[in-house]
């Protein structure tokens, strides 16, 4: 561990011991107990809380302290009617010690945010959090982050019995707060967390070095203070315009319910498959899929598939306003906060991408049109049936159904437009400021299959990837009134190459048949055959078992069958990667400064900027233009001003 509180990538030093005792701290022992541990330079901590919304409403009840020397303390603090709890005075002296120290932890940002609410200086503490160790060590696209989960699946289901055991404590005294059990209980519950966390920090570092891990270990440990540093400010939103926009999907929901009760002669319950089955049936509608039950599956997936029956466009517009209401504006506006905290992981991705989540603000739409039927602008009746197709997959970041399109057209403030962008503004006498990089996945996806001279085209700006294969490939004349449209189709077999997908989904993305993407695949792959070659090699790579890695040391494991997935994998996680990196020199830049860094949205960084600091964004350019993979990157900079909707071009 090195002294500025940045990962060198050594773990699992200590060896494991016996368990030494575990002790609840009270006002006869506090004393001693934190002068043994001022001397401590590691600790597993583990808060304990009135509920989840640490940054908000909720409170810290008690603190876990685990040792290198496997000692674990519980400090209660606020356990209701326990007089047990130790004076306030007591936990601003144990936030002193913990200051810039090794702090372990699984799903260590919980708990420092916890503490950062009670005071806690963090900037410089290394944190170390299990769960990106199990993301690392995981045979599962999938795992179970949850510490009993964990704890049955790489130490035993015998230590975990204790997790159960508290909750059935809860359910049998009817308890829904953990502030409300007495300590002397909640101190053996949380002793038993932090032994565990621990064991797990041993074992799982034991099994990053096995695997040849350590280096990515490394960068996204070191990931783990920008996230959270982020998710601390927080990003404002405008609780006005949330509930404006709750009225008018509300609103639009009626509206396409009756023409969907008119369509289909009755009414019925909407959201129930079984109600929806029998009025398909009746309409004589069938379903290509099967849902897992072996019934017809009536997915969005399904009913895109099905839009050339009215019924089916009206489902996908009814599905798609209430969804963004329900799990998006409404939960918004329901925790009355002008401050969203939302939460990226490290850890939540295959891949190696961050994920967000509370709101995931990685998957909203720029805008949706609602009320007016004028809203979609320069798309011809034409473009419009094109871009249908291609975004059946979602490619090119387009959604598409009967009334609802996403796009990416400059926001216009309208009373009719519903914009989930247009939620989040600036703080006061700031701005907002995107930063993306163009053609990121490209220039990945160019790098790895070793077309040299295409990357230092994009690299040197001004080239259109996508483009130049439209032309070169498919000899399309720019002037020709389906340009855009051969465009999209190269578009569509480059990203097709990288998500590993067939010629049948690709048929249906571009519109043609089965014969004709076979065609254009195969032109595409002459004028690119190192694409072809890389493909064939990464593949056989799979069906041969190797052990397969990025380029910045993560290990993808997938089972033969999901051998197509790897180009994704390799192109999103180093991707994903740089970005970190560039994410982790920001952060250092800006520490002293007071321009903030908010959003991370996969290859596009959202910043808040002062007027007197604007002169930043340089710095910040050529920090994202570089990386360790020596990948020159592009950018395009948008200033958003008082809203994340509103993108007008920024000249540097």
């Amino acid at each position: 561990m090195q002294e500025n509180g940045e990962s060198d990538g050594k773990i699992g030093e200590t060896k494991s011991l016996r368990f030494e005792f575990k002790m609840l701290v009270d006002l006869e022992n506090a004393d001693l107990i934190l002068r043994n541990l001022s001397s401590q330079s590691v600790f597993i901590v583990d808060i304990e809380t009135s509920g989840l919304d640490v940054l908000g409403t909720d409170f810290i009840c008690g603190i876990g302290i685990g040792t290198a020397k496997r000692n674990a303390y519980y400090f209660p603090f606020r356990h209701t009617g326990d007089s047990k709890n130790l004076g306030i005075e007591y936990l601003r002296k144990l936030l002193e010690i913990l200051r810039g120290k090794t702090l372990i932890g699984h799903n260590i940002k919980f708990d420092i945010k916890g503490l950062y609410k009670e005071g806690f200086i963090y900037k410089d503490n290394f944190l170390i959090d299990t769960m990106i160790m199990v993301r690392l060590c995981s045979y599962f696209r999938n795992p179970k982050f949850g510490l009993d989960k964990v704890t049955e699946n790489f130490l035993s289901s015998e230590r975990a019995f204790y997790k159960m055991e508290f909750k059935k404590y809860l359910q049998k005294n009817k308890i829904k707060r953990v502030c409300d059990v007495s300590s002397d209980i909640v101190e053996k519950y949380c002793c038993n967390d932090i032994l565990c966390v621990y064991d797990l920090y041993l074992k799982l570092g034991l099994l990053i070095k096995k695997t040849k891990q350590e280096k990515i270990w490394c960068l996204d440990s070191n990931t783990t203070k920008v996230l959270l540093n982020m998710e601390i400010e927080g990003i404002r939103v405008d609780l006005d315009y949330c509930k404006k926009c709750i009225d008018l999907l509300k609103e639009k929901s009626k509206i396409i319910e009756s023409e969907i009760y008119n369509l289909a002669g009755e009414k019925f319950n909407i959201d129930s498959h079984l109600q929806l089955s029998k009025i398909f049936t009746k309409l004589q509608i069938k379903s290509p899929a099967l849902t897992k039950k072996k019934s017809d599956s009536w997915s969005q997936a399904v009913l895109v598939q099905l839009d050339r029956y009215p019924i089916c466009k009206k489902l996908i517009e009814y599905r798609t306003v209430n969804m963004l209401r329900r799990t998006f504006f409404e939960p918004i506006y329901e925790k009355n906060d002008e401050i969203v905290h939302p939460s990226f992981k490290n850890w939540g991705t295959i891949t190696g991408r961050l994920s967000c989540a509370e709101p995931n603000l990685q998957n909203i739409p720029k805008f949706i049109k609602s009320m007016d039927a004028n809203m979609i602008q320069e798309v011809s009746d034409s473009d419009l049936e094109k871009i249908k197709r291609i975004a059946k997959s979602g490619s090119g970041g387009r959604t598409m159904a009967s009334g609802v399109f996403t796009g990416d057209e400059a926001y216009i403030d309208k009373d009719s437009l519903i914009s989930a962008r247009r939620l989040f503004i600036s703080r006061l006498e700031r701005s907002l400021f995107s930063v993306d990089v163009s053609q990121m996945e490209i220039s990945v996806f160019l790098y790895y299959i070793g077309e040299a001279e295409l990357l230092e085209r994009i690299s040197r700006g001004g080239f259109d990837f996508h483009k130049f294969v439209a032309i070169d490939a498919f000899g399309a004349n720019e002037a020709d009134s389906n340009f855009k449209f051969i465009r999209e189709i190269a578009k569509s077999i480059t990203f097709g190459i990288i998500y590993g997908m067939g010629l049948e989904t690709l048929a249906i993305q571009i519109g043609k048949s089965k014969e004709e993407a076979r065609e254009f695949r195969e032109k595409y792959f002459n004028l690119m055959p190192k694409a072809k070659i890389f493909m064939e090699k990464t593949i056989k790579k799979v069906k041969n078992r190797e052990t397969i890695y990025n380029d910045y040391g993560r290990r993808y494991i997938l089972p033969e069958e999901d051998a197509y997935k790897l180009i994704n994998y390799l192109t999103q996680g180093t991707a994903g990667e740089i970005i970190k990196e560039n994410m982790i020199e920001i952060d250092k830049f800006l520490i002293d400064k007071k321009t903030r860094m908010l959003l991370q949205i996969h290859d596009e960084l959202i910043f808040e900027v002062p007027e007197d600091e604007e002169h930043l964004l340089k710095k910040i350019a050529k920090i994202m233009q570089k990386n360790s993979l020596g990948i020159h990157m592009n950018l395009d900079i948008k200033k958003c001003g008082s809203n994340w909707a509103g993108k007008e071009d920024y000249v540097l």
